[in-house]
């Protein structure tokens, strides 16, 4: 319930480049030290030239651009941690932020005497579930913190995600993924060849056939 902006997102394990699927390392999708610093340096200028922007005078823009410069040679921290659990998992996990309210029904406990009493996880001491009370004016300023401001849109769509090209683009992928997939499987068969022999002759110069099915590859 208190004031913390941050955004969530949910990333490709890779992206298209000249008609080719890239797929990300499978360690990792960012060096979170080269994170760290592109963030800070993206941030900052941005900032710069919001302000720049605004119409103030020169002395308070060279006063906020020295403001700035010993945060450009501070080390800021970005955290990555691994996905919690499958795909489906993080997706349900982000949805619940994305379409519900601030809080639920089921977690106010008791509204009385103009305070308001409910229910919290607190992280801090292992997640465990408490009750807090606090007054009817202090628990809407809270809850309108998360209602977002005019002409803000929540959720954005980016990369080969983006609106205009979207369904094509998930198709192209499916595919270029789908011939990834193919060839390992048949370079995976090819290897494991020697394994079978004939029961007559005791050759292993076999022809193997098999079939798939395209839909399952794509991913669907």
């Amino acid at each position: 319930m208190e004031f913390h902006p941050h955004i969530h997102s949910i990333v490709t394990g890779g992206g298209l480049k000249n008609n080719h699927w890239v797929p990300c390392n499978k360690d990792y999708l960012f060096k979170i030290q080269v994170l760290g610093s592109l963030f800070r340096g993206k941030f900052l200028s941005y900032l710069k030239h919001e302000f720049n922007n605004l119409n103030v005078d020169f002395k308070d823009i060279k006063s906020f651009n020295k403001f700035l410069e010993p945060l450009y040679n501070k080390t800021w921290i970005t955290y990555i941690e691994p996905p919690k659990g499958k795909t489906e998992n993080v997706i349900e996990y982000v949805g619940r932020y994305s379409f519900r309210v601030a809080i639920s029904n089921e977690r106010i406990k008791n509204v009385e005497d103009g305070k308001v009493t409910f229910e919290y996880k607190d992280y801090k001491d292992n997640s465990k579930i408490k009750l807090m009370t606090i007054t009817a004016e202090e628990f809407i300023r809270r809850f309108l913190l998360h209602v977002l401001p005019d002409n803000f849109t929540k959720i954005k769509h980016y990369g080969l995600l983006s609106n205009r090209n979207k369904k094509n683009n998930i198709r192209f992928c499916r595919l270029l993924i789908s011939r990834i997939l193919t060839n390992e499987f048949v370079s995976t068969i090819s290897r494991k060849f020697h394994e079978f022999k004939c029961e007559k002759c005791g050759s292993t110069n076999l022809t193997y056939s098999f079939n798939y099915d395209i839909n399952r590859l794509c991913l669907d």
